[in-house]
């Protein structure tokens, strides 16, 4: 399970830098509302790919069962 997480997490910060540089490799700079919409939905992909990596031990944490002492 957290070995599919971090692919996840991997994977959602490069489709992030993928949208931020995009305007740049494919030429569609002359568009600025697309350009602007690209960058800013890049950024906000790649916070959210962080903020659940730094938050991966509450995320992907097991649980221990919980014994009882007398």
């Amino acid at each position: 399970m957290a070995k599919t997480l971090i692919g996840w997490m991997i994977f959602q910060i490069l489709v992030g830098i993928w949208l931020f540089i995009s305007p740049f490799v494919l030429g569609f700079r002359e568009t600025r509302s697309a350009d602007i919409n690209s960058m800013v939905f890049g950024v906000v992909v790649i916070l959210i790919a962080l903020g659940m990596s730094l938050f991966s031990e509450t995320v992907c944490a097991t649980e221990h069962p919980v014994t009882k002492t007398s």
